[in-house]
């Protein structure tokens, strides 16, 4: 985005909320108190205005027309997703149920993440409302979200978290790259598939040789591998391990750990400087 192009993205946005605001104000004196206006938004204007000293001024003024503001948080956004898009019949929640029992503890273990923050736990309830998705996907799919809204290049349409995080769970279930909705039951959404999903707000010169390992390696969990890596950049929480690696990849509740077989495409990636050790965090070399 040029210099004049990102002006007038700044220009128009401040206009919409003074336009907004002698809106607000009209209908006070008009209404003399006695009307309520709600106004939703995608992401909270503070965050959207962070960097934009001059026009901190305006947001102020603006927010104060508005004493009641309400903010989602993660596990609320993880219900919405549930009702609108995850639901799930009363046969359904049975079977999963049942598949969620059967194989708890080793399911559990398989997908447990490591983190500087606590994650959501995974539940029988918490696993049967947000099938395919695990619960601490949603918060994962939050921080990358954000990440990509914030870097250089990013799509217009990677702008409400909320709204992203919906439509990326309604695409693993039925976008042709993934389908997860023609998979066999018990078939979870692992990290590479959302990167499939959002790989065109990532940089080009990083998604070119995520590309080309497909063609360059033969280990089949090298690609895959690099892509969690790729995005778990943006979770500054999470801890870049081969552990956290495989369990991002777990393919399904019944499935075996994946821990082997990252440990073995880690080195040929890392052979091949494709991917470089920073500390105790692993990166897509430059």
């Amino acid at each position: 985005m040029t210099s004049a192009s990102r002006s007038n993205v700044v220009s128009s946005f401040i206009q919409k909320m003074l336009d907004l605001q002698a809106v607000v104000q009209s209908l006070g004196v008009k209404g003399r108190g006695k009307h309520w206006i709600v106004v939703t938004s995608q992401e909270k204007l503070g965050e959207l205005v962070s960097g934009l000293d001059d026009k901190k001024i305006e947001l102020a003024r603006l927010m104060d027309r508005f004493p009641l503001q309400v903010h989602l948080e993660p596990s609320d956004i993880s219900e919405v997703t549930s009702r609108r898009v995850l639901s799930k019949n009363a046969p359904a929640q049975k079977a999963l149920g049942q598949l969620f029992d059967q194989h708890r503890g080793r399911f559990t273990e398989h997908t447990r993440l490591t983190a500087d923050i606590r994650l959501p736990e995974l539940t029988r309830d918490s696993f049967i409302d947000l099938y395919p998705l695990l619960p601490y996907q949603i918060d994962l799919i939050i921080q990358v979200v954000s990440g990509l809204r914030t870097q250089g290049g990013a799509s217009k349409h990677v702008g409400g978290a909320n709204r992203t995080i919906i439509k990326l769970a309604q695409q693993l279930v039925i976008n042709p790259a993934v389908n997860l909705a023609d998979q066999p039951i018990g078939a979870v959404a692992r990290l590479d598939q959302v990167y499939d999903l959002v790989e065109g707000n990532i940089g080009s010169e990083v998604r070119a040789k995520i590309s080309a390992i497909s063609k360059e390696l033969e280990h089949p969990l090298a690609q895959p591998v690099a892509k969690v890596i790729c995005l778990l950049q943006y979770v500054k929480s999470v801890h870049r391990t081969a552990e956290n690696i495989a369990a991002a990849l777990h393919p399904g509740v019944a499935g075996d750990s994946q821990l082997a077989a990252v440990k073995d495409a880690l080195r040929q990636l890392e052979a091949a400087n494709k991917v470089r050790l920073n500390g105790r965090r692993k990166r897509i070399s430059r």
